[in-house]
């Protein structure tokens, strides 16, 4: 059942019913995602774990917080669910969008690649299912469903859900807008990668930290959800392209551009389609009015 606050909740029950909620959702994850017959469960269960890193770090004030529910512990165990979730994402790619287009010398040559991903995968998943299924991790879902049982919080906790959403909602910018991803004037620079990652979480954790008041109709943020997702998008994309690169130059010893030349061009496509949309997109939030714009929603001064 979806969780939906009365609208005079307090931020105590707001943030129990929406970790209810997020925890339901990834104890039902568990028996699939160890079955690993489709690779969808997997990606569900790392967002939700990262929404709820997002829901611990937003509320940290106003919790008194199990030492075993900490954000750094939810974000090393995102971590270790990531290469598995990032191998398979990486096959995709190449199986779906790229093999199709290489002429079969190309096929061939990339062979020994695949197969050594198939290893990596299968190493991943072996340490994915050793975390699920291990006392930390089981101990932090058990401390959480005993928290959500009989939550503890601050002072603050008490206080009106609404009357708070300008500091729950506004601390989430921090310096989003000065980081120097905003600024990289080319994808292909090898320095751009890092920052353009950086970024990419940033704007990550701004989506999921305003999702779950969207989810619960606290506020309306259905139009601005989308352009984070798109621009996410973007940058994933972007990111993937580096790491697959990166892990061929790793794996075969060779140099992509000479030794799959059709392969190289298609990700140097793929690269700048990807650059194109970025820019189109952030293009408005660049902007003293688009910013400023943002600032007043978050912080409840308009509904624009």
């Amino acid at each position: 059942m979806k969780f939906t606050p009365q609208t005079d909740v307090t931020c105590l029950v707001y943030v129990q019913g929406a970790m209810h909620e997020n925890l339901r959702r990834i104890i039902s994850l568990q028996s699939d995602v160890l079955a690993d017959q489709d690779p969808e469960p997997l990606h569900q269960l790392r967002v939700n774990l990262r929404q709820l890193k997002t829901l611990r770090l937003q509320f940290s004030a106003l919790g008194v917080w199990p030492e075993e529910f900490s954000a750094p512990r939810i974000a090393k165990l995102c971590s270790r669910l990531g290469l598995t979730r990032d191998l398979d994402v990486l096959r995709q790619r190449i199986d779906a969008s790229l093999l199709p287009l290489l002429p079969e010398a190309e096929v061939v040559a990339i062979k020994p690649f695949r197969k050594q991903l198939k290893r990596e995968r299968r190493l991943a998943f072996a340490e994915l299912s050793e975390t699920l299924r291990s006392q930390r991790y089981l101990k932090m879902l058990s401390r959480l469903q005993a928290w959500i049982k009989a939550p503890i919080g601050t002072a603050l906790a008490a206080e009106p859900l609404h009357d708070w959403l300008p500091e729950l909602q506004g601390q989430l910018i921090g310096d989003l807008f000065l980081l120097p991803g905003w600024m990289v004037p080319d994808a292909s620079e090898p320095s751009s990668a890092a920052v353009l990652h950086q970024l990419r979480k940033r704007l990550k954790t701004l989506r999921y930290g305003l999702a779950h008041f969207h989810q619960a109709a606290v506020v309306e943020h259905g139009s601005l959800l989308a352009q984070l997702k798109a621009l996410q998008d973007c940058l994933g994309d972007l990111n993937d392209l580096v790491v697959l690169r990166g892990a061929l130059r790793t794996s075969l010893d060779l140099n992509p551009k000479k030794a799959l030349p059709r392969f190289s061009d298609q990700l140097d496509a793929a690269r700048d389609q990807a650059w194109l949309r970025w820019l189109e997109l952030s293009r408005a939030w660049l902007t003293k009015g688009d910013r400023l714009r943002l600032y007043q929603r978050l912080l409840v001064l308009t509904d624009a």
